[in-house]
């Protein structure tokens, strides 16, 4: 491919989804391509380094440069400012290297102001729907951004900028940059400070599940700042129609070290599958640790002899001998275990409810029982409590 060879003879290749061949190549190898910006920003960084290393190309891998935001920002620096307002916005601009840093102001003013100028060139000749399609809910890349605009506001001719000249083009500049300014107060507040773009545009990972009310928690995760947008190695597109959020993100980054294969990295996008909202690799969850629990052996004293149980098992026999001593809670609580496990429903069948009468003597005797064990524990508690006062009494008189 010629593309391909060409790249070869400076000993790197950069792809970032850009048409690679021309139209004399004979194959079919697709036909939706990007723009080559980001190809050519990533040829760039490999030429700047003689010897790569992984953190150089991890730093490729992090680069939010845009070189269409560049250019742009150029154009839209030079505006004379309408009012203050405007020329501490404009300071921002002035000299730019186009970088849009999640921490970048500049780069929050920019995307902001490009989406209100684009929409005041755009909507009124395409009219809504093909906007949309276009560019306020586009599903690909921004060819509008990429080539276009750079190019009308070099060359401000009419019927863009009416009637024509780089005074018309300024007036549509000064009047989209007082609409960005107005919705940056709106969304982010006065404090132009806090204006990074990364406050805008923020990236959360939704598992599909996501869409049901009241679910959202369970099944999204994230809501990082995030730099970049479609025109740069880092990937961030958003849809200007829909808001500020990312859509689209670089998913599978690798680096491979082959002189030392083991230190070669890579990561992926979260939320792809499983549940985003679970416990992390590694974490047992409460049933487990409480089947654990119960099923680690103990040693309990019975008969004289000491002898290994399950804690299940202890606890169980603690139970039964507070029920024993009178312990009305232990017993209800007994008599609860024993109807829940203690019936073989295969054999006797489901259990029948008891005549009223029936009913009327087995709730006389089990009130007469627990009667029975409260009076017969209540004098030594008595004569304890009686004791410990005496104890205490002697103690303090020596």
């Amino acid at each position: 491919m010629p593309e391909v060879q060409r790249q070869c003879v400076t000993h790197n290749i950069a792809t970032a989804n850009q048409k690679v061949h021309d139209d004399s190549y004979p194959y079919s190898l697709g036909k939706d391509f990007l723009p080559n910006v980001r190809a050519r920003r990533i040829a760039t960084l490999l030429g700047e380094t003689e010897l790569h290393s992984a953190e150089s190309f991890a730093r490729i891998h992090r680069d939010t440069q845009s070189e269409p935001a560049r250019q742009i920002g150029a154009v839209m620096a030079s505006v004379e400012p309408a009012d203050d307002r405007q020329k501490a916005a404009l300071g921002l601009l002035d000299g730019w290297d186009g970088d849009l840093a999640a921490d970048s102001v500049a780069a929050g003013i920019y995307e902001v102001w490009c989406k209100h100028l684009s929409t005041a060139l755009l909507l009124p000749k395409l009219g809504q729907e093909l906007f949309d399609h276009f560019y306020g809910r586009r599903q690909w890349t921004n060819e509008f951004q990429v080539s276009v605009l750079p190019a009308l506001l070099r060359y401000p001719v009419a019927p863009w900028f009416e009637p024509g000249g780089v005074e018309a083009r300024d007036a549509m500049l000064r009047a989209t940059l007082d609409q960005a300014l107005d919705e940056l107060v709106a969304t982010l507040g006065e404090d132009m400070e806090g204006w990074r773009w990364g406050a805008l545009h923020r990236i959360a990972f939704a598992h599909p599940l996501a869409i049901l009310p009241g679910l959202e928690s369970l099944f999204v995760v994230g809501g990082h700042e995030w730099g970049g947008d479609e025109q740069t190695v880092s990937q961030g597109m958003f849809e200007p129609g829909a808001g500020w959020d990312t859509v689209v993100v670089s998913s599978w980054r690798q680096i491979a070290d082959l002189a030392d294969v083991d230190a070669s990295v890579v990561t992926n996008t979260v939320g792809q599958s499983g549940n985003p909202a679970g416990r992390r690799k590694g974490v047992r969850n409460l049933m487990t640790d409480v089947k654990r629990t119960l099923s680690t052996p103990i040693k309990v004293k019975e008969g004289g002899r000491t002898r290994k149980k399950s804690t299940q098992e202890g606890a169980l026999m603690v139970l039964r001998e507070k029920a024993l001593r009178g312990d009305a809670r232990a017993l209800d609580r007994l008599i609860e275990l024993a109807k829940l496990f203690n019936n073989d429903v295969a054999e006797s069948g489901p259990a029948q409810p008891l005549e009223a009468d029936d009913q009327a003597i087995l709730d006389a005797y089990v009130a007469q029982r627990s009667a029975a064990m409260t009076l017969t524990t209540a004098e030594p508690s008595a004569d304890r409590a009686a004791k410990v006062r005496d104890d205490s009494n002697q103690g303090g008189s020596k």
